[in-house]
């Protein structure tokens, strides 16, 4: 199907941009003084640089040069680039032509005082910075490029230019240019008051933002960064409409007075937060009790993991203390009470914390990705998952409880297993069942028991543990995840196969992989300390400082495919309505039933609803999907007692026909996922089967089966 395929492109060239970026951030520390630093501490709102403009357009060119050998990509003609630049963008010399600093590069700023007035409401507006060294060189190459600049009156300090069609003002700071846009048809008293504004953000007088300790702790971590961008929470709260809004600002800048990124040589978000904020984060990311170690089960190859770390103790009171100020009264009694809702599921909260950790892991085999959508859905690819286990008795008691509430719910199987010497459980509903054991200080959760006993018995040195992932899943983090890139690549390049050139997409891979050499292991971790929250980029050396670009780029691959595994989803209410109908069919079969007596099977019906739900008459709101009102309610449907979903992908049908160990039937399920005229069918059969005394029974012939499938 044309639909699947164009994702299965895009997927590659996810892949490929991901690789791509691991080189891009490397080797790209700056030097000399920062423009942001120079900055007003008092009246900063907000301020982003980027430096060593040379270096970025190399390294940016060298991926959009990658780019023409996929499919989908579109081509970019460096010759093209060179020509508007006026030399090559990777060279100095360049920018030097151009009359502008690369090292020092460019720079925009939120001031406080800097404030366009529309209405009786104050808007910041953006300052541009940069280093000119020569400004008609710059005013030269704009106009190569045919951008117009007209420079216009002086006021003071402030001149006014036209640069293709925008007013702005311009005026130096120090050695370096600022300029704000400006609207001529702003009244007279505001343009003054915002050109006053603007001369004093020009004068260097005030404190520096250097020596503000909040700024000089980041920048300190954060060291001669590229990228680096700066936050005031606190400074936003003025500029907020409505006395609500003003109040939730300022409740929250309170807990989180600031916030940094940077791109160095590790990436990293950081959210600074005051003594209260620390204890509120702590409270929910800070779990009592040590980590398990997770990383010694996962593979050391293939494998994509990551690990969650709850305060199961406080976190319900540690996520009501971050409710502002305007929140409704029903949603902190919801959120105080959520523990209790447990109850009316047969378990106490304090069974939880009692028994668990709060630590969760789970981990899924990205290298076993093409194999799995190639089985279009027959199987899924290996994963794991494991609950970390702070007493094991009652960790135990726990999951047998919860085995026991789950037996003959909703179709659930439980059978009984050994995983090596410990005993286990095997849940299955229909094609799908999870695997359960507790193996020392984790629960272990997954596809089967040779997933489990595989992780059990794998050697140390062939697992994470012997990787630099090691510290991210068994170490002191709130949120971690970590990937093997190759395999991403490797992954990619199979599910393309099918799309354009084979031979070419191999080939870039190839390169890539070439790219990055020993180095495989990319990864986030959110961790707490004394200063806030801190996510960072972890990892081989070579990926680790650009894994925040990465992560994105990744997520290119994952999204088309999302449809797929989303229909895959999707395919679970089938197989569930499915199994619930052959269920009632054999209860309804020996009743006696009118004129008709016993042993027959309700009468045939369907499709229900009679159209597909990509017609309007099945869809009213047009997001492709059945709505409630459009099931049927006919005396088969009562006699199955079938439950109309809330919203539904499927049309159903049932067939029956004889009667008594002639009598059979099929129920259906179908969809067009894509609404494209291609359908996926489900089927279950059962049989009237007498028993020997001749009384009426009947039985399901097998599970669900896969009639016909999307492509």
């Amino acid at each position: 199907m044309a639909i699947n395929k164009a994702a299965i492109a895009v997927g590659l060239l996810g892949t490929a941009a991901a690789a791509a970026a691991v080189w891009l951030a490397v080797g790209r520390s700056a030097s000399g003084p920062s423009m942001l630093s120079e900055l007003d501490a008092t009246h900063t709102l907000a301020a982003v640089e980027l430096r060593n403009l040379d270096t970025l357009a190399g390294q940016g060119l060298e991926q959009l040069e990658q780019m023409p050998t996929l499919p989908t990509a579109i081509a970019v003609k460096r010759a093209d680039i060179e020509k508007y630049a006026g030399g090559d963008p990777s060279k100095r010399e360049t920018w030097t032509a151009l009359g502008l600093d690369a090292e020092r590069g460019l720079a925009i700023a939120v001031d406080k005082r800097v404030v366009v007035m529309r209405g009786d409401r104050g808007e910041p507006v953006p300052i541009f910075m940069a280093r000119v060294t020569d400004q008609a060189k710059l005013q030269a190459g704009l106009a190569k490029a045919g951008i117009t600049v007209v420079l216009g009156k002086i006021i003071g300090p402030v001149q006014e230019l036209e640069i293709g069609g925008k007013t702005l003002w311009m005026g130096k700071r120090g050695d370096d240019t600022a300029v704000v846009p400006f609207s001529r048809s702003t009244a007279e008293d505001k343009a003054l008051a915002l050109r006053t504004a603007f001369e004093q953000f020009l004068r260097t007088d005030g404190p520096r933002l250097a020596e503000a300790s909040n700024y000089k702790q980041v920048r300190k971590q954060a060291g001669n960064s590229t990228l680096f961008g700066w936050t005031d929470a606190s400074g936003l709260v003025p500029l907020a409409r409505g006395k609500e809004t003003q109040a939730d600002l300022a409740f929250f800048a309170g807990l989180f007075p600031y916030a940094a990124l940077w791109l160095s040589d590790q990436t990293a978000v950081r959210v600074g937060a005051s003594d209260a904020g620390k204890a509120i984060l702590a409270e929910i990311g800070k779990p009592k009790r040590n980590p398990p170690r997770c990383a010694r089960l996962i593979a050391k190859t293939g494998w994509a993991a990551g690990r969650v770390s709850v305060n199961l103790v406080d976190v319900v009171a540690g996520i009501g203390k971050l409710l502002p100020p305007s929140s409704p009264g029903e949603v902190r009694t919801a959120v105080g009470a959520s523990t209790a809702m447990l109850g009316f599921l047969g378990v106490a909260w304090n069974e939880v914390t009692d028994a668990f950790s709060g630590h969760t892991c789970a981990a899924v085999d990205i290298a076993g990705l093409p194999a799995a959508m190639a089985g279009r859905g027959k199987q899924m690819p290996a994963w794991l998952a494991t609950i970390g286990v702070v007493d094991a008795p009652k960790a135990d008691a726990f999951v047998a409880k919860a085995i026991e509430l789950a037996k003959g719910k909703g179709g659930v199987i439980v059978t009984e297993i050994k995983v090596g010497a410990a005993k286990g459980w095997l849940l299955s509903l229909g094609p799908v069942s999870v695997a359960a054991a507790r193996i020392d200080d984790v629960l272990m959760l997954g596809p089967s028991v040779a997933a489990l006993e595989a992780a059990i018995g794998r050697a140390s040195a062939d697992s994470l543990a012997a990787t630099v992932a090691k510290d991210l899943l068994d170490g002191d983090v709130a949120w971690s995840i970590v990937f093997d890139v190759h395999a991403a690549i490797t992954a990619g390049t199979s599910l393309a196969a099918a799309v354009g050139d084979p031979a070419a997409v191999s080939a870039a891979a190839a390169k890539l992989v070439a790219k990055l050499g020993n180095d495989r292991y990319a990864g986030m971790a959110l961790t707490l300390d004394d200063h806030g929250a801190l996510l960072h980029s972890e990892g081989d050396p070579l990926l680790r400082s650009s894994v925040a670009v990465v992560g994105p780029a990744l997520a290119t691959l994952a999204i088309p495919n999302f449809m797929r595994y989303q229909n895959r989803a999707n395919e679970t209410e089938a197989r569930m309505s499915l199994n619930t109908i052959a269920r009632q069919a054999v209860a309804y079969f020996p009743e006696i039933h009118g004129e008709a007596g016993g042993c027959q099977f309700p009468a045939s019906t369907g499709p229900n609803p009679p159209q597909s739900c990509c017609q309007a008459d099945s869809d009213k709101n047009g997001d492709k999907a059945c709505d409630p009102e459009a099931f049927l309610a006919g005396p088969t449907w009562q006699a199955l007692h079938f439950t109309y979903p809330q919203r539904s992908h499927f049309q159903y049908a049932f067939e029956s026909s004889g009667s008594l160990d002639a009598a059979q039937f099929t129920a259906r399920a179908y969809a067009d996922f894509d609404c494209d005229g291609t359908f996926a069918t489900f089927a279950i059969r059962g049989i009237g089967r007498p028993d020997s005394s001749g009384a009426c029974s009947a039985q399901i012939v097998g599970s669900v089966e896969t009639e016909s499938g999307e492509d």
